[in-house]
């Protein structure tokens, strides 16, 4: 599971410079924090917007692929 904390923390130190270590503890708070504010609500509503994110992006590729 560390690669859920990584991938964006490297992303993110990529972006801004933020030093990797940085990045990873101030992603695990954040999620930390929507994940105990929001509850299982919120984290259900950002897989629906993921997800749909994803399916949109899908159909062009499946375009271009044909």
């Amino acid at each position: 599971m560390a690669i859920v904390l990584y991938a964006p923390a490297l992303a993110l130190s990529q972006t801004t410079g933020l030093n990797i270590w940085l990045a990873v503890i101030s992603i695990g708070v954040i999620c930390t924090f929507y994940s105990s504010v929001g509850g299982i609500k919120a984290i259900i509503w950002t897989d629906v917007l993921q997800f749909t994110f994803i399916l949109v992006g899908l159909l062009p590729a499946t375009i271009q692929g044909m």
